[in-house]
């Protein structure tokens, strides 16, 4: 089925209409910095902060909804009775119930998986820690996941096209550029690196090191000669020269 939008006169349904939020990803507009932040309110409740979201309607991605409030929404926590358990607070859209509400989610004992699929499309906001036997909530138990785009993640809006072309093109010139000066280095290193490389550099840093072991003798002599010239330029030796008679 094909179609295009908004043309004059004409019906649309609301999956069409979906299709002009293509390329957005998934998450809350962060606006305030508090938008959607999860925390402790005494006791087992927790509080919600108001917050916009945009939300996919499926796993295929190809549209999706806003989602927003502008009160504080709490819930009571149900009491982990035997073991520790996962709960967390998500914006779910349902398309069976046609519906996108915040929800507050009873987990497992296991930390949670945002629930994606073709009727159910979530992200989840935060989840807790509820400790077996436990009558409060603390904020050490909460974790924010707003920013992790593996829950929940921020809007982005993907439809502005990044101006590639010009980068390309600068990458194109200094590739060619470079090429003939690294042609030209490789050649003069080409032999140096051919066969076993390994084995000649260490041929090369033995033939060093015997020869800098057949000065050592001489060393010592060195030493002297440059002595005794300081002493000569110092004034604290005579330097006597004989002439050989004829």
């Amino acid at each position: 089925m094909a179609n295009a939008f908004p043309l004059n006169d004409v019906e649309y349904l609301a999956d069409d209409l979906r299709r002009w939020f293509v390329g957005r990803e998934s998450g809350i507009l962060n606006i305030t910095g508090t938008d959607f932040s999860v925390s402790a309110a005494g006791g087992m409740l927790v509080s919600v902060n108001p917050g916009q979201a945009y939300l996919h309607t499926s796993t295929e991605k190809t549209g999706g909804l806003m989602y927003w409030t502008d009160t504080l929404k709490q819930y009571q926590v149900q009491v982990a009775d035997t073991s520790d358990r996962y709960d967390y607070i998500a914006v779910r859209y349902s398309k069976e119930e046609n519906s996108c509400t915040l929800k507050y989610v009873v987990g497992t004992g296991v930390t949670p998986t945002p629930v994606r699929t073709t009727n159910i499309y979530e992200i989840i906001l935060a989840y807790f820690l509820v400790p077996a036997n436990a009558g409060e909530i603390t904020q050490a138990n909460i974790v924010d996941t707003r920013l992790n785009s593996k829950y929940c993640g921020l809007c982005v809006d993907t439809l502005t096209k990044i101006p590639t072309d010009s980068y390309a093109n600068q990458l194109t010139e200094f590739m060619q550029t470079n090429q003939s000066e690294f042609n030209t280095w490789f050649a003069t290193i080409k032999g140096t690196l051919d066969g076993d490389t390994a084995a000649k550099l260490a041929n090369q840093i033995t033939t060093l090191q015997d020869k800098v072991t057949a000065l050592e003798p001489y060393k010592a002599q060195v030493d002297t000669l440059n002595a005794w010239k300081q002493s000569v330029l110092a004034g604290e030796t005579t330097v006597m020269i004989f002439e050989e008679e004829e």
